[in-house]
């Protein structure tokens, strides 16, 4: 940001990764709130015992340590071999401690998203198994159901909304971009585009040596005539 921007100017790219992570972090918390309230909610509506209620609680609300364990160990996998073959500018010219930090926040990122997801589909299961073996359905009664429903439609609005975010911020990278030209859609590279007719032209040196010829014959025969 020092040598292409000014000093105090904001970069929108930076300001959003650094809004994502507590919002991310948000995430989560709001998720385990909303199982809470929803178990609350749809507890008189369960045919179980105290126990069994409290372990379904439980699983809704707490994600259990080795799968949460194995998400992190993918997230650092993804880094490594995003920061060694994806070929991006943002991690060149960065030094040793910087491409460290720069692996553990990306880590952090990927890791929290994956988690995310992996406790809605999780709480999706629970939801489903439950509603099929331990519900006592009460049509007069619609709002313990309404409240499960309320569990898994929120944290998945959330989820969608931080993944289409990087939509609207991150800037897509692609040598091609569209031109339209004569009514036809064609494609041409950025750099390409900037290019004047003339640069195309071939250099004299370099052209075949059969039109040189073709051209001193025919200058040839109009002098004659």
């Amino acid at each position: 940001m020092g040598a292409r921007d000014p000093v105090g100017s904001v970069d929108p790219l930076s300001a959003y990764w650094g809004v994502l992570a507590p919002a991310m972090l948000w995430s989560a918390a709001f998720m385990e709130r909303l199982a809470t309230s929803a178990f609350d909610a749809f507890r008189t509506a369960l045919t179980m015992s105290p126990d069994e209620a409290a372990r379904l609680r439980h699983a809704l609300i707490v994600l259990p340590a080795r799968p949460a364990s194995a998400i992190t160990i993918v997230g650092a996998v993804i880094t490594a071999l995003d920061m060694s073959y994806s070929g991006s500018p943002n991690y060149v010219g960065l030094t040793f401690p910087f491409m460290i930090l720069t692996f553990l926040g990306q880590t952090v990122y990927v890791s929290i998203l994956f988690q995310l997801l992996f406790r809605l589909i999780r709480q999706m299961g629970i939801v489903r198994e439950t509603l099929a073996t331990s519900v006592a359905i009460d049509v007069f009664r619609p709002g313990p159901l309404h409240a499960f429903a309320t569990l898994t439609s929120r944290p998945s609005a959330v989820l969608v909304l931080l993944v289409t975010s990087s939509v609207l911020v991150v800037p897509i990278q692609a040598d091609l971009v569209p031109s339209s030209s004569a009514g036809s859609l064609t494609w041409s590279s950025p750099r390409s585009s900037q290019r004047s007719p003339s640069s195309y032209r071939c250099p004299a040196s370099t052209r075949p040596s059969w039109s040189r010829r073709s051209g001193s014959n025919m200058r040839r025969r109009a002098g004659s005539r």
